[in-house]
């Protein structure tokens, strides 16, 4: 709601101009998975992964090195895998996108670099490796998943060290207003990857959404 507020204000649009669809994504399931380490991370992601009507599929990371090494590491398993990141060159990027656009069969690796443009209607998986900086970001990348309006799956493959990595890289923030949001947003994820309640419901109060059930 503060968000609409905003940008009703800035672009001076009258409240009755205001067109709401809200985030409820029927037929996007959410789930989390438990993991002990990057090895147990792996294998889940690509046992995953090689399920049939699992791809295309966005596989979302932190770092860059860590897109390099998942997208071999999937590549190993015989899944048709690219990494994807702000640190490669341009062509070698238009390249991974066209592909991912071409291709019913493949995966990418991607930091949040990826995503903006990209309109395949029929990506039936996005996985989170590493936990989103907060719900903005997580709604918008799994957002980007059954387009067509046909069943696709959200996974967050979540285990304890996630918290300590991302709360470092918070910490790098020198403004401290900033840092404040930025660890907000990373306990509201920690809720959602934590909960023992519906996480529909969870995400949905998040943006101001009331589900009255399960």
């Amino acid at each position: 709601p503060p968000v609409i507020d905003d940008m009703a204000r800035e672009f001076s649009i009258q409240s009755e101009h205001v067109i709401n669809t809200g985030f409820y994504r029927p037929n996007l399931a959410l789930h989390v998975t438990a993991c002990r380490d990057d090895n147990d991370r792996d294998r889940q992601l690509a046992q995953r992964l090689k399920q049939p009507g699992n791809t295309p599929s966005v596989v979302y990371v932190t770092l860059q090195k860590t897109a390099e090494r998942v997208a071999a590491m999937l590549r190993q398993t015989g899944l048709n895998a690219q990494h994807y990141h702000a640190g490669m060159a341009a062509d070698a990027r238009a390249r991974v996108q066209d592909e991912f656009m071409a291709s019913d069969a493949n995966v990418v690796v991607a930091t949040i670099a990826f995503g903006m443009g990209v309109d395949k209607s029929n990506i039936r998986s996005v996985y989170h490796y590493n936990l989103a900086k907060g719900f903005e970001s997580y709604m918008q990348e799994i957002g980007r998943a059954g387009r067509d309006g046909l069943n696709a799956e959200a996974l967050l493959l979540f285990g304890a060290q996630d918290v300590g990595t991302a709360r470092r890289l918070v910490e790098n923030n020198d403004n401290p207003e900033q840092k404040r949001i930025e660890v907000h947003k990373l306990n509201a994820m920690v809720g959602l990857a934590e909960s023992v309640t519906c996480r529909r419901r969870v995400l949905l109060n998040y943006f101001g959404e009331r589900l009255e059930q399960d």
